[in-house]
């Protein structure tokens, strides 16, 4: 990235107009926030390792929402993008799964031998349904052989998801297909007929890869959708480390409101709220909410900073598309808006964040910026 912004500036394409787009002031700001922690660090080292990260996502946004401009249709290109990667990410796990079944019957205790590319199953699911939007926007595509394509790549995902057995992806799916149930419903103006037609057409993958996981996983396994439902509850030992976790960060922001902690240092203060819980060394790392966990090491001015890269980015698209789709009840006459793909990814990354620690994961974190230029782009092209 460094050499990428020395590279953009020696062309003369680096324009300082492009912190005029909210999410990269906010982001700054957030960096900003992060560097003056260091001064309250309890480990300097650590906080430096995290400061490059940040610096790292930062350079990231700001190099593409500049390289986006360049690109002749930005749209088209990343969403080809998503889809290839996507697929690439799916064969991976789909060898690991057949290798399974060549020895044994699939069920939980070989979650974890699915973890593909990412070399973890809760990453490579949230990877996944990040990607899926985009390649959603291929269902309305004339050509039939693309929206073959496509509706078998979303089929294959969501069955992949349901066999990694991601809890917060399972939240994540169900937002994603009932906000598309009821916008199609109530904001797409024309026949009832059409209306249950198209939801068909983008429901079918959901359906299909639901119907035959529970023939072929049915409750008595314990990768099925209706165990795994059943551990979302306060008896589940992931659970109730989660929730104990969210309350030692809570009680940190409450006592330390504006007293930052340093930057990365959760880890070591973390150590303080749960050692009576502790097993040997395994020391929590993660409060599993990044949002959380950036207002305890950063106070809570430095979390809104980072909440705030988010809610702008999805408050300036969801006016977009209300005042040019919604408002009108146009909302997929000439194919998905660009402004809805990009909530829905968005929406996507804010459930896994309240739940895991996207933050701490390139492989998620990558594709999130991407999403983040491209709406920069879509704003500066309709400003």
């Amino acid at each position: 990235n460094t050499f990428s912004t020395l590279y953009l500036w020696n062309l003369k394409e680096f324009n300082f107009k492009i912190l005029r787009n909210k999410n990269i002031q906010y982001f700054i700001l957030f960096f900003i926030i992060s560097l003056i922690s260091v001064l309250f660090a309890l480990n300097i080292q650590e906080s430096i390792i995290e400061i490059t990260r940040i610096f790292n996502y930062v350079l990231t946004l700001v190099c593409l929402t500049l390289v986006s401009k360049k690109i002749e249709d930005p749209i088209k290109f990343i969403s080809s993008i998503f889809s290839l990667a996507l697929i690439i990410e799916l064969g991976v796990s789909y060898y690991e799964f057949q290798n399974i079944l060549l020895y044994t019957e699939y069920d939980f205790s070989q979650a974890n031998l699915l973890q593909g590319i990412a070399s973890n199953k809760n990453i490579t699911a949230s990877a996944m349904l990040l990607k899926l939007p985009f390649v959603l926007g291929y269902f309305l595509n004339k050509n039939l052989i693309i929206k073959i394509i496509a509706s078998f790549v979303s089929f294959a995902a969501i069955f992949m998801i349901y066999l990694l057995s991601a809890r917060a992806m399972f939240i994540g799916l169900a937002l994603f297909y009932t906000i598309l149930f009821f916008l199609i419903l109530f904001f797409y103006n024309d026949s009832f007929k059409f209306k249950i037609s198209n939801i068909f057409k983008l429901f079918f993958p959901l359906i299909a890869s639901t119907t035959l996981f529970l023939v072929v996983y049915n409750k008595n396994n314990s990768v099925s959708l209706v165990s795994r439902a059943s551990t979302i509850n306060t008896n589940d030992e992931s659970t109730n480390q989660r929730i104990r976790f969210y309350k030692h960060g809570l009680n940190h922001v409450v006592e330390n409101p504006l007293i930052p902690t340093g930057i990365g240092n959760w880890k070591i203060l973390s150590i303080k709220y749960d050692n009576k819980d502790m097993i040997g060394y395994v020391v929590p790392y993660h409060l599993h909410n990044d949002f959380l966990q950036f207002s305890a090491e950063l106070g809570i001015i430095g979390g809104l900073a980072y909440v705030m890269v988010f809610f702008i980015t999805m408050l300036q698209n969801f006016k977009k598309l209300y005042s040019k789709y919604l408002k009108r009840s146009l909302l997929i006459k000439e194919g998905f808006p660009l402004s809805l793909l990009i909530l829905l990814s968005l929406l996507i990354f804010i459930i896994d964040s309240n739940l895991n620690f996207p933050f701490s994961r390139p492989m998620i974190m990558i594709p999130l910026i991407i999403v983040l230029s491209l709406s920069n782009y879509h704003n500066e092209k309709h400003s």
